[in-house]
């Protein structure tokens, strides 16, 4: 654990979360989950579930049941088909952010859509003390490549946040029954190579990937510095991987 100006960065590296190959399905645990177990990594404050998954062509998850968390799927690439009991169908495609807080309780299904496999996360959070029973809603958000590039957006945010709509499809951040926001940024591979050079100075000896993240945080002083302050007093976590892109994810609570 190190740290400096307040914050602890405590890092954890992709291949040393929880892991699980079906064939149809491959996907990766932040959390305790299904089969995996770890007391070390139940949860980070609301934050529940925060899987993964890349799900085969023609296959996906059956209809099932959840009740009381806030469950979001965020896709990647692809196309995710969803249905539910609340009579929502719906083709989510890369970008788009759908949003159920689940209460009393819903059953819904998630399939690849097409021809090709989708890559998501799915992620769950726990809702407010006292709202966990309250009536299903389903919401929707979309948000293009351009809006995230090389610039944070909030697409999650309490529901009960002055500008936050609660209508089914809206634009802005989608409500969630918590007290967690989170922001996304894609990112071209040379954006924190270049702010990780400006930063040169106040390299700490970390390994490789750890310095990644280290700069990230602190890129936010260069282009967010409304989000950086937040960042500096709450607590966070950093998801951030690379694909075509850097996509990453910060959950502040």
């Amino acid at each position: 654990m190190n740290s400096d100006k307040g914050v602890q960065i405590i890092p954890r590296r992709s291949n040393e979360r929880g892991h699980a190959d079906h064939g149809w399905l491959k996907t990766f645990h932040s959390f305790a989950f299904a089969s995996y177990r770890d007391p070390r990594h139940e949860s980070f404050s609301s934050l529940r579930v925060l899987n993964e998954d890349r799900v085969a062509a023609n296959t996906g998850f059956g209809t099932h049941s959840h009740q009381h968390y806030e469950i979001f799927s965020y896709v990647i690439d692809g196309s995710l088909e969803h249905q539910d009991s609340m009579d929502n169908t719906e083709i989510l495609s890369r970008g788009a952010l759908q949003m159920t807080s689940t209460g009393t309780g819903i059953s819904h299904s998630e399939k690849a859509h097409g021809g090709q496999e989708v890559h998501f996360c799915q992620i769950w959070a726990s809702p407010r003390s006292g709202q966990g029973g309250g009536k299903p809603a389903y919401f929707t958000r979309h948000f293009t490549d351009e809006e995230k590039k090389n610039r944070l957006v909030l697409v999650v945010a309490p529901d009960n946040s002055v500008g936050v709509s609660i209508r089914r499809e809206d634009s802005g951040p989608a409500p969630i029954r918590s007290e967690l926001c989170i922001r996304k940024q894609a990112s071209e591979r040379g954006y924190f190579e270049d702010r990780r050079a400006r930063l040169a100075d106040r390299r700490l000896n970390y390994g490789k990937e750890t310095e990644r993240i280290w700069s990230m945080n602190q890129a936010q002083n260069f282009d967010s510095k409304m989000v950086a302050k937040e960042l500096w007093r709450s607590s966070s976590l950093i998801w951030s991987k690379w694909f075509e892109k850097q996509h990453m994810i910060i959950f502040s609570f």
